[in-house]
């Protein structure tokens, strides 16, 4: 799902075993996507979500917008078992005191959170998410999504979040 050509977009790739599986597909803008599944070992069906968000240069008003059409996404497409995941162009740094919940012991950096890394643990702790990339340990050099141009910074900005750890 795109509308700027060359910029943004969201989508799905599934294996041909599970395209008779898809329940629904909405295309919600060029920065959200969602996909309605039954999986044959499941007996209730999942929802994925996938999502490229604004980056950290993006004005606040857009990163609120963004939250918002992902959270009315959520809460009026998903069902029972949820996962979202993508770029969510921000880093969250270590774990808070009251985050056990959402955030494990496993991240990235120990850079101070960003304006998006904010929004993101806020979103996750408001519909009860879980990050699962935090949850288990890797090696550094197998955590980071994300790679400055000039080759020198490394951050990890792509999650994988879901309310069935």
């Amino acid at each position: 799902m795109g509308q700027t050509p060359g910029k943004h977009g969201v989508g799905f790739l599934v294996k041909k075993y599970l395209a008779k599986h898809i329940i629904g597909f909405y295309g919600v803008s060029e920065r959200i996507a969602l996909l309605n599944i039954k999986l044959p070992e499941y007996k209730d069906p999942w929802t994925i979500i996938q999502i490229y968000s604004p980056t950290e240069q993006a004005e606040t008003e857009t990163m609120s917008q963004f939250y918002q059409e992902l959270n009315k996404t959520l809460q009026t497409y998903a069902h029972k078992n949820a996962i979202v995941m993508g770029d969510f162009n921000g880093q969250i740094g270590e774990r808070q005191w009251d985050e056990d919940a959402i955030i494990g012991p496993f991240t990235y950096s120990s850079k101070p959170r960003s304006r998006n890394g904010k929004m993101l643990a806020g979103f996750a702790m408001e519909n009860n998410l879980t990050i699962l990339n935090t949850m288990f340990k890797k090696n550094k050099n197998r955590m980071w999504t994300w790679l400055s141009p000039d080759g020198k910074s490394k951050n990890q900005i792509d999650f994988i979040m879901s309310n069935k750890p």
